[in-house]
Parts: structure tokens; C-alpha cells; sequence
């Protein structure tokens, strides 16, 4: 058994592995407390974790973003300790059949565009935004979304002179092309709007169950990529966004309308989206779906029961996920391999209901619930550029 940062820290089950290295829950065994434990190989062609490791540190005590406890080189591994998370919304989509209420994507949505906004203040892009890369917290934090995965995260601005980087075309597609942005597709360099519109898309997987251009049969990764593009291409927002709120038309049209170095007003799209839960009657009161008792039921099925596995978004994102070359993809899933339920997981959730996140606002002011329905969809995915 490998021990860390002399024998500070040692790994006691895997959670994942991959094309990137592996994700083993481990034991802080100087405050005994569980840990994440990401190791990469230190002969790795394109290593990525001393990077991710240096971005954790310029992210340190930012609301939502998890803490890194340490890295360095242990037998052989590239070895980065961090703060074990919740499960993914991903996870918590899978467990809510499939599809969120209006309420739970506004809710996600104001703390979604927080963390966004938090990492474009410290001057980077993340360009890998989907449902995996948010997870939850756990104990007084539960309520709380955080962000990970900055293997693709590129710095977009020097902050001492303020210098934007340059607008480029020709570059490869960088992201995951079921919510990468049409700019990343098109192989523009990525700017502040792109990381907002591909949340877009994701909370438009979240109240719809699926994006139009899922489902899309191709020989290869590069025509599916293509033929996604194409897709995007050709629906404007309001075909994008029929049948929903209005101001999700907004949020699109509002995005693509930035410019290549504007700095989005990240108050007005919270601001909106804040205005249409106050005329549905709704409150932040992080009652999320998978909070309902009947969520709770109905989520359940073998592959969450089934003990010592991980959760499907994890096991999606490995095995049916197209990993370029040089991609990072971390899962950091709360006991994940050794729990023998997601009723664990749910109650631990669901504990403590009233302590809330300490950033939650008053700005919902009614409560109302909504029911969670099904749509079936694998994952697509192209990660095919390491960050600088």
C-alpha cells in the first residue's frame, strides 16, 4: 500500500482510473479524515498534475472550489491530495430520472455561474464544463456546488498588465463536444463566453433530458465532433430553448453576442434567471430534487447498489468517453467505491437540513416543487488539447 507525504496519508480504495492515472479515497491519518488522492505516473508522456496542482493553489479559500492538501512525487507516482467531494450533479441527474425540476436548474444555475464567474476573476478559462466537472459538498457544505477538473484550463489574461491573450483560429476543439461551445467547435480560441454558453447547454441537458445533437451516429470521433457542430450551427436560441422560460433565450443570446475579450456581466444573467424563479413562485432554499423522498426511491438501481463500484458518470466518462491524447478527466466521487447505496449517500446528502451553504441569498421567495421524469443518453466526449 502506498503511503504519502511521509506516511501522512495513505490510499484505501480506488474510486477510478483511466487515461489519466487513477482516484483513490485515502485517510489523513494526522486529522483522520477522508481524502482524494489523484496519481498520475511520473513518466507520463503529458503529465498534467503539477499543473492542476498549481491552479488548486491560486483557487485556495474561493467559495466552491475544493482545497489541495498537498503534492509530490511518491514511488514513482505524481501524487496530488485534495479534500474528498460529494457526488457530481451528473450523479444526482441519474438519480432524479433523468431530469431536473425548473426550480433545481435555477438553483444550480445561480451557484453554476458564481463559480464561473470566481475563476474568470483569477484570470483562467476552464473549457471543460459539463455536469461531471460540478460536484457537491458534504457536511455544513452539502448544498454547496463546487467546480473541479482544471486539467484544461488555460490562463486567459495576465493580471499585473491586464493583456488579454490573442484571438487565434486553427486550433483543435478543446472540451467536451456535447456542451462545448460553437466557437470551440469552429477551433476559435476560447475567451470567458465560451465556458458561459457551454453551461448554457448543460442547463438545458438538465431541464430537457438531453441536447438535439445527442444520439448522432458517426464512423469516427472527428465526423461526430462535426456533425454536433453542425447541429449547433444550424438552431438559433429560441429553437434552441422551445418550450422553455424565456429568459433561457436570453442567457444564449446574451452570450453569443460577447465579444472575444468582453467581460460578461455575470450579476445580469444570475439577475434573470433570479427574476423568472421570483415570478414562479419559487425559494432558494436548496430543496434540490434529489432532496424529494420519491427521488430518493426512485433513483435507486443495481449500479448504485452493487457494492465497491463508482458512480456511472464516472465509469461513463472512462468508458464510453473518446480521451484524446494528453486530455485529463478527474472524478472525485464521496465514497464512491464503498458504499453499498445511494441512500448513503443521499442521506448523508439530505442530513442537517437546516444548515445551509453560507453563500445561499434570499432572492427566490416562494416554494413550489416540481416531478422528475426519465430520458436515457450516453456520454459524448472529446478532449484533444492539453492547456499551456
Amino acid at each position: 500500500m502506498l503511503d504519502v507525504a511521509d506516511s501522512r496519508y495513505t490510499l484505501n480504495r480506488r474510486i477510478g482510473s483511466g487515461a489519466f492515472g487513477e482516484i483513490w479515497q485515502g485517510r489523513d491519518l494526522l486529522t483522520d479524515e477522508d481524502v482524494a488522492i489523484k496519481l498520475e505516473s511520473s513518466r507520463a508522456k503529458h503529465p498534467q498534475l503539477h499543473y492542476e496542482s498549481k491552479l488548486y493553489r491560486i483557487f485556495r479559500n474561493s467559495v466552491g472550489m475544493p482545497t489541495s492538501r498537498w503534492y509530490g512525487t511518491e514511488s514513482g507516482y505524481n501524487v496530488l491530495v485534495m479534500d474528498l467531494m460529494g457526488p457530481s450533479l451528473e450523479d444526482m441527474f441519474d438519480i432524479c430520472g433523468r431530469k431536473f425540476s425548473l426550480k433545481t436548474v435555477l438553483m444550480l444555475a445561480d451557484q453554476m455561474i458564481s463559480r464561473l464567474e470566481s475563476l474568470h476573476t483569477h484570470d483562467f478559462l476552464h473549457r471543460d464544463i459539463k455536469p461531471e466537472n460540478f460536484l457537491l459538498g458534504t457536511g455544513i457544505n452539502k448544498d454547496q456546488v463546487h467546480i473541479i477538473d482544471f486539467g484544461l484550463a488555460k490562463k486567459y489574461r495576465d493580471k499585473h498588465h491586464a493583456t488579454h491573450i490573442p484571438y487565434k483560429e486553427g486550433k483543435s476543439m478543446i472540451g467536451t463536444s456535447r456542451y462545448a461551445s460553437l466557437s470551440a467547435h469552429l477551433g476559435y480560441e476560447q475567451g470567458r463566453r465560451d465556458d458561459l454558453e457551454a453551461l448554457g447547454y448543460v442547463l438545458l441537458y438538465f431541464l430537457n433530458g438531453s441536447l438535439p445533437w445527442q444520439g448522432l451516429h458517426a464512423p469516427t470521433d472527428r465526423i461526430k465532433n462535426q456533425l454536433t457542430s453542425n447541429r449547433k450551427m444550424t438552431m438559433n436560441a429560441k429553437e434552441l430553448c422551445e418550450g422553455l422560460p424565456e429568459e433561457f433565450t436570453t442567457y444564449f443570446e446574451y452570450c453569443r453576442s460577447l465579444g472575444f475579450e468582453d467581460k460578461p456581466d455575470y450579476a445580469y444573467l444570475k439577475h434573470i434567471f433570479r427574476d423568472l424563479a421570483e415570478r414562479q413562485g419559487y425559494q432558494n432554499d436548496s430543496e434540490f430534487d434529489w432532496m424529494n423522498e420519491q427521488a430518493m426511491s426512485c433513483g435507486l438501481d443495481e449500479k448504485f447498489v452493487t457494492p465497491d463500484t463508482s458512480f456511472a458518470s464516472l465509469e461513463q466518462s472512462i468508458n464510453e468517453g473518446s480521451i484524446c491524447e494528453g486530455a485529463t478527466s478527474w472524478q472525485v466521487s464521496l465514497e464512491s467505491s464503498n458504499v453499498c447505496s445511494s441512500v448513503h449517500i443521499l442521506s448523508k446528502i439530505g442530513q442537517d437540513s437546516s444548515v445551509r451553504k453560507a453563500e445561499q441569498d434570499s432572492a427566490f421567495t416562494k416554494v413550489t416543487k416540481a416531478p422528475s421524469s426519465t430520458c436515457p443518453t450516453p456520454l459524448d466526449k472529446c478532449e484533444s488539447e492539453s492547456s499551456v
